[in-house]
C-alpha cells in the first residue's frame, strides 16, 4: 500500500470515529435541552454553538497548520472534542451543556481543518476527488450509524448516555491517530501567510462562489437537518428519539450512497454539474418535508433528502483544485470558517423563524421554503465559477478530436 493511501485511510478512520461520536447526539440533542427548559431559539442556538465555536476557529487552525505538524494539531483538537463531550453529559443546566458544545465545536475546528488539509496536500492531484471522497465515505459511514445508536441508547439509559459514548469514541480516535499516522507520511510543504495573501485569496471570484454554495449546503444540513427536522418530527409528527434515530440513519445511508459516486464522477467531469445538481434536488427535496402526513410520508421525503445531499461529491477538492498546494492549510481554514458560518446562520435563522411562525406547539412550512430558495439561488451562480478539472477534461476532448 502506497504511504499516501495509508495515510487518507487512516485519517478517514479517524473521522469515522469521530463523525459517529456527533451523530450518536443528533437526534437527542433538540429534547436533551428543551428538557432543561430551554426555548426553540435556545435549541437553535445550542445546535450552532457547535459550528459558532468552529467558525471562529477554523482560520487560525489552518494559520497554525504552516507552523506546526498536522498530526500534533489534529491529536489536540480531538482531544478537547472528548473533554467537551464529558462535560455535557455531566451537564446539569442548559449552560454548562452549552459549554461543552463550545469545547466541543473548539476542537473539532483543528481535527477537521488539519484532516482536510493533509488529504488534500497528500493525495495526487488527478486523484483528489476519489481520495476526498474516500474520507468523506468513511465520514458518511459514521453518520449511517450514529443517530441510530444514539437514539436507542437515550431511550433506554438516557439522554446523557450518548455524549459518554461520544467521548469514549474520540478518545479512541486520539489513540489510533498516534499509532497509525507517521509524521513522515505527512507532506510539510506550506507557505507562510500574510494578510495581503489572503485578500488575494477572496479577490478570486471562483473561489468566493465556490465557498459560498458550500456556505448554504452546511446552513441546510444544520439548519434543516439538524434543527428543523428534529423539531418537526418532536411536535408536528410525534415522533419519538429511537424511532427518529432510525430515520436520520436512514437518510445519512442514502446520502452515503451517492456520495462515493459523485466523488469519482467530479474527477472525470468536473466538480460543477454535481454541485450544482446537488444544490437544487437538495432545496426541492426540503420543501417536501413539512407536508409529511404521518411517519412513512416523512420516512419517504427524508430518504429523497438524503439521496441528494450526497450529489455534492467532496466540496474540498473544488477549492483544493483553484489554491496552489503550499497555500492549502490557510485556504482550507477559510474554508472550514465558511462552511461553518453556515451551520451558525442555519439553526439561527431558521430555528428562530420556526418560532416566529409556529410558536412552540408546532414547525410550518416557511423555514423550510426560506432553505429550498437559498440553495437554488445559490445553484445559479455557480455557472461562472472556474472549474479547473472540466476545463481540463474539455481541453483533452477537444484536443484528441482534432485531426
Amino acid at each position: 500500500m502506497k504511504p499516501y493511501v495509508k495515510t487518507i485511510i487512516s485519517i478517514g478512520t479517524c473521522s469515522f470515529l469521530v463523525m459517529m461520536g456527533y451523530t450518536l447526539v443528533s437526534p437527542i440533542l433538540p429534547l436533551y435541552a428543551l428538557t432543561m427548559g430551554a426555548s426553540f431559539s435556545a435549541v437553535s442556538f445550542l445546535v450552532s454553538a457547535f459550528a459558532l465555536t468552529r467558525m471562529c476557529l477554523d482560520l487560525p487552525a489552518g494559520l497554525l497548520g504552516s507552523r506546526y505538524h498536522p498530526k500534533d494539531l489534529m491529536m489536540a483538537g480531538i482531544a478537547v472534542v472528548s473533554a467537551g463531550s464529558v462535560v455535557c453529559a455531566l451537564a446539569p443546566s442548559y449552560m454548562v451543556l452549552l459549554v461543552g458544545r463550545l469545547l466541543q465545536g473548539a476542537g473539532s475546528a483543528f481535527f477537521t481543518t488539519m484532516s482536510t488539509t493533509t488529504i488534500a496536500m497528500t493525495a495526487p492531484g488527478d486523484e483528489r476527488g476519489k481520495h476526498l471522497s474516500i474520507n468523506t465515505s468513511l465520514i458518511m459511514a459514521g453518520s449511517v450509524s450514529g443517530p441510530f445508536i444514539g437514539g436507542v441508547t437515550a431511550r433506554y439509559f438516557g439522554l446523557s448516555a450518548p455524549f459518554w459514548i461520544y467521548a469514549g469514541l474520540t478518545a479512541l480516535g486520539i489513540l489510533f491517530i498516534h499509532v497509525a499516522i507517521k509524521r513522515s507520511d505527512i507532506p510539510t510543504e506550506r507557505e507562510a501567510v500574510s494578510l495581503d495573501g489572503l485578500k488575494k485569496h477572496f479577490s478570486d471570484r471562483s473561489v468566493v462562489v465556490v465557498n459560498l454554495a458550500t456556505f448554504s449546503l452546511f446552513f441546510l444540513r444544520s439548519g434543516v437537518g439538524a434543527t428543523l427536522v428534529p423539531l418537526f418530527a418532536y411536535t408536528n409528527l410525534g415522533i419519538t428519539e429511537d424511532v427518529l434515530g432510525v430515520t436520520l440513519t436512514a437518510m445519512a445511508l442514502c446520502t452515503f450512497a451517492t456520495m462515493v459516486p459523485s466523488g469519482t464522477f467530479t474527477d472525470k467531469h468536473g466538480r460543477r454539474p454535481s454541485m450544482m445538481a446537488c444544490l437544487i434536488l437538495s432545496g426541492l427535496s426540503t420543501l417536501l418535508i413539512p407536508f409529511s402526513w404521518n411517519y412513512p410520508s416523512f420516512a419517504m421525503f427524508m430518504v429523497m433528502y438524503g439521496l441528494t445531499l450526497g450529489l455534492s461529491g467532496p466540496m474540498a477538492a473544488w477549492i483544493a483544485d483553484l489554491v496552489p498546494r503550499r497555500k492549502l492549510a490557510p485556504a482550507m481554514g477559510v474554508f472550514r470558517t465558511i462552511n461553518d458560518a453556515g451551520m451558525v446562520a442555519g439553526p439561527a435563522v431558521l430555528g428562530t423563524l420556526a418560532g416566529f411562525t409556529g410558536g412552540s406547539s408546532t414547525v410550518t412550512f416557511v423555514p423550510f421554503v426560506l432553505a429550498a430558495v437559498l440553495m437554488c439561488i445559490t445553484a445559479l451562480l455557480l455557472v461562472r465559477a472556474r472549474d479547473p478539472v472540466g476545463e481540463r477534461k474539455a481541453t483533452a476532448k477537444d484536443g484528441g478530436a482534432k485531426p
